[in-house]
């Protein structure tokens, strides 16, 4: 396999954007399960699930110090939109139209998932945390002001939202799938639902 060929564009551009998820993956191009073997599609979805959780963990990292030096709350404020436009680059990335349209709606379904359960981790978190401070919900509130799940509602503008072009996600309600998706999800996409977080 040359380092030209679709699956080695692909793999290196997962691989930066893991580390960057800013990382502008346009130019990457476009693949179908019919133009790869079998053996390479299956090393591609392992790819994904790897840059997947690599991502995962330091934006969960990342949002959670910040918010340890966040001081009032205007700083708070801005570290959560902070930190749901970072969690849009994944959303762009399931997106990606140089993915075939099967990866695409796995990895949308995969998104919205996690994007649930780790809203429902932070709600639980502030909740304990606010408890524990005695205070009237403020950290409650800010996590619920500024919700993963509003970004996977139909409609939300995510290139104008990461590009900083649209700001205001309060008008998208918290979107609760219906269905299990896993059972639709490739292998390697199975093991991607991201670690629990860590507690103040």
């Amino acid at each position: 396999m040359t380092a030209t060929s679709v699956y080695e564009q692909w793999v290196r551009g997962l691989q930066a954007w893991a580390k960057d998820p800013m990382t502008n993956l346009d130019h990457l191009p476009s693949m179908t399960e019919e133009s790869q073997p079998v053996a390479v599609f299956e090393r591609l979805v392992e790819r994904l699930s790897q840059a997947l959780r690599t991502f995962t963990d330091s934006w969960a990292d990342q949002l959670f110090v910040r918010l340890g030096d966040a001081r009032d709350s205007f700083s708070q404020a801005q570290v959560m939109v902070d930190s749901q436009r970072m969690f849009a680059r994944r959303l762009l990335l399931a997106q990606h139209r140089g993915l075939p349209q099967t990866l695409r709606e796995a990895l949308w379904d995969a998104a919205i998932a996690d994007a649930r359960s780790l809203q429902k981790e932070l709600d639980d978190l502030a909740e304990r945390a606010d408890r524990q401070l005695g205070s009237t919900g403020e950290m409650t509130a800010l996590f619920r002001d500024h919700t993963l799940t509003s970004l996977v509602e139909p409609g939300f503008p995510l290139a104008e939202f990461v590009a900083g072009r649209y700001a205001d996600t309060h008008g998208y309600g918290r979107v609760e799938p219906t269905l299990d998706s896993s059972h639709a999800l490739p292998v390697g996409l199975r093991g991607s639902t991201p670690r629990v977080l860590p507690t103040w």
